[in-house]
């Protein structure tokens, strides 16, 4: 009992882990994408109580997810479930990243005036750092996705094969079932024709 417990507190903290960080920049990009490309809808959610609100709703989450699935799902479904969030995350920190972007690279209502260099040198570097920004999450995302995910499912298949008891390991060992057909038969017919 006490190592299932302890299984399933490891589920838990390494699923804490693994969303935590995408929840969070996700919220930022998403605030990147409304101070540039939906600058009134800001202004009007820019209050403080607007965003202790959004903290406290991305928290809650955050615990509902670690908590439900591992103990109503299976390990498998639990690594589903952490792809295709960690894939939606990853679609909408590109599209709200792309439209900044976009918006950065059009010329601003007052570019004619004095200040143009200026403004220009603060685009170019907010460009920059939104395009590293993105290539580095990006990089990130996949390698959760197509290295880590597998990795993790192939050491929880390993946790659970070894978290059987030793009597259940040992009979299914010694049963004539666990070994494979060929190689019994090969061994039958060792046997019988000595």
């Amino acid at each position: 009992m006490p190592m299932v417990f302890g299984i399933q507190l490891l589920q838990c903290v390494l699923q804490l882990m693994f969303i935590s960080r995408p929840i969070f920049q996700s919220c930022i990009c998403l605030e990147r994408y409304l101070a540039v490309v939906h600058p009134t809808v800001f202004l009007r959610f820019k209050p403080l109580r607007y965003r202790l609100a959004c903290c406290m709703v991305e928290w809650l989450l955050m615990l509902l997810y670690c908590i439900i699935p591992t103990f109503t799902l299976s390990v498998i479904h639990v690594l589903y479930l952490l792809v295709s969030m960690s894939l939606f995350f990853l679609v909408l920190m590109l599209y709200c990243s792309v439209h900044v972007l976009c918006v950065l690279k059009q010329p601003g209502p007052g570019d004619g005036s004095r200040g143009h260099e200026s403004r220009n040198g603060l685009k170019r570097k907010a460009f920059t750092i939104i395009v590293i920004t993105l290539v580095f999450t990006s990089i990130s995302h996949v390698l959760r996705v197509f290295i880590l995910s597998p990795t993790l499912l192939f050491a929880s298949q390993q946790v659970v094969h070894l978290s059987q008891p030793v009597h259940q390991h040992r009979q299914r060992v010694h049963h004539p079932s666990a070994v494979p057909p060929q190689t019994w038969k090969t061994a039958m017919h060792g046997a019988l024709s000595r």
